[in-house]
């Protein structure tokens, strides 16, 4: 990837000794803009303080590897997925997909696995799957209203849906003070 120049302009530093090792960028979850799209620029291994957010025009695209494309690298994983019903809807995203697709090293020790998991999925059959997953793997559950975190809705009635166009708040919450007619408050914006 050969950003353009005014892409990166404000850029720190260690912005384009990064794309040099690795010229790979992530999509964030933001609206394009200006027929731009929204990328995230990782820096060394484990340094979280190193991401930085930037447009690209979709013309400097020369690749483009999904987590779903990734998944075949995770056999252990697939073979829970494949028990759901989840075959070709999943794959690595975070540390692991980033280090899968573009062969640099990008896990620590700590690292853990993150999951994207692209459908709708009841909350029973959420609960079922994150207690079928190993321990330290986190899943990013891409559904109609947004990205929501797996744990947060097999577990709570109300959820947090990441979208381009920032957090939603969804399921029903306890308003304190709240009379009876008005205490359930239905998908509010975060």
């Amino acid at each position: 990837m050969e950003p353009p120049d005014e892409v990166l302009r404000d850029a720190p530093e260690w912005v384009n000794e990064s794309l040099k090792r690795a010229p790979w960028v992530v999509v964030r979850r933001a609206a394009m803009r200006d027929g731009m799209i929204p990328v995230g620029i990782r820096g060394e291994p484990g340094r979280r303080e190193q991401r930085y957010a930037a447009w690209l025009s979709p013309a400097a695209v020369q690749e483009c590897v999904t987590p779903q494309m990734l998944a075949k690298a995770l056999p252990e994983i697939g073979k829970v997925m494949q028990e759901f019903g989840l075959e070709g809807c999943w794959g690595p995203g975070g540390s692991v997909g980033f280090e899968l697709a573009s062969g640099l090293q990008a896990t620590t020790a700590s690292s853990d696995l993150d999951l994207v998991v692209e459908s709708q999925l009841s909350r029973a059959v959420a609960a079922a799957l994150l207690a079928s997953l190993p321990g330290k793997v986190d899943v990013m559950l891409e559904m109609a209203e947004g990205g929501v975190v797996l744990a947060d809705y097999a577990n709570n009635s109300t959820y947090v849906a990441r979208t381009t166009e920032g957090p939603r708040l969804h399921g029903c919450i306890s308003v304190p003070g709240a009379g009876p007619a008005d205490s359930r408050v239905s998908e509010p914006t975060v």
